[in-house]
């Protein structure tokens, strides 16, 4: 389980650290943030997982496609937004300990 008071270890699946999504039936929102080689996911505001990092077969993971699933059900996305940033915003890096 992703937990921000404990060095990360590079092995594994990450589970998440509790429960944040709404109830069935009403929306659940989703944020990434990612900058370079990391990222911040948050659920309805929660930070939920900050990695550091990102690497594919060892080289730094900083581009590439985005690619939006779910595993094992149907899922129904709305108001999906893209932009552009070169930082975290403050309050969110200082939350994740990044």
């Amino acid at each position: 389980m992703w937990d921000p008071s404990v060095d990360y270890v590079k092995i594994g699946r990450v589970r998440r650290i509790a429960d944040f999504e709404n109830p069935h039936g009403v929306w659940t929102k989703i944020e990434i943030y990612a900058v370079g080689n990391q990222a911040i996911h948050l659920v309805n505001g929660h930070v939920v997982l900050a990695i550091t990092d990102i690497r594919v077969d060892e080289a730094p993971l900083t581009e590439g496609q985005l690619q939006i699933q779910c595993e094992s059900a149907e899922v129904n996305y709305r108001d999906m937004k893209i932009r552009p940033i070169t930082t975290f915003p403050e309050n969110l890096a200082k939350s994740a300990q990044l």
